[in-house]
């Protein structure tokens, strides 16, 4: 996934599943999972605006809530629960 450098937004104008539950929630999500370390922004040559990839680390651990084998899973969804952006 392609997200701009400013704002942590979708950089595809095709699919815009990730905004369902608002920009605020996008982003936080995305922090979430830099910040927890459940994910990396690498930077990508763009013309036009700066973007990133977004690469999600332990995609299957963390879809399935699997918290046994990895703690930067459980960090993930400890701070998941903690915070409350609520959908605009």
């Amino acid at each position: 996934m392609v997200v701009y450098q400013q704002g942590l937004l979708p950089a595809d104008d095709i699919s815009r599943w990730q905004l369902a539950f608002g920009p605020a929630v996008w982003t936080t999500f995305v922090k979430l999972l830099r910040d927890s370390q459940s994910a990396k922004l690498v930077p990508m040559a763009a013309s036009g605006a700066a973007v990133l990839r977004l690469r999600v680390q332990f995609i299957d651990q963390l879809c399935r809530r699997d918290t046994s084998e990895n703690p930067t899973v459980a960090d993930f969804w400890d701070w998941v629960m903690s915070h409350s952006v609520k959908p605009g």
